[in-house]
């Protein structure tokens, strides 16, 4: 019995510590976001989940899928951060959705099936 004991007993604290280690590596995120100034300015629908940082004053363009994202659905909320510009038509029923960033701060831009956090410095 007291051998089991020996045994047991570390391996339940083992394990309890190897669970609370993928546990707190799953808080962190899952992708650095792009260094200011090194941030993509063409977007795709596989940037969905990532975070982008650009300057006052940069311009930056979102491909999508009307299907999938409609023009109607994209907003970033708060508004003011970005601007959209324009939308262009791509290989139907792909779209480019320009935006120009305003005013320093964070807006979250959405769609159907796309988001993407834009940080303006």
């Amino acid at each position: 019995m007291r051998t089991s004991l020996l045994i047991l007993v570390p391996g339940v604290l083992l394990t309890g510590l190897l669970f609370g280690a993928y546990r707190l590596n799953s808080l962190s995120p899952a992708e650095t976001p792009c260094v200011l100034g090194a941030c993509p300015l063409s977007l795709h629908e596989s940037d969905s989940g990532k975070t982008f940082a650009y300057n006052v004053g940069a311009r930056f363009g979102i491909f999508l899928d009307e299907n999938n994202n409609p023009k109607t659905g994209l907003r970033c909320a708060p508004e003011g951060v970005i601007e959209l510009r324009q939308y262009t038509d791509s290989e139907p029923p792909a779209y480019v959705a320009s935006f120009e960033a305003k005013t320093p701060g964070t807006c979250m831009l959405t769609d159907k099936d796309f988001s993407a956090t834009i940080v303006v410095k």
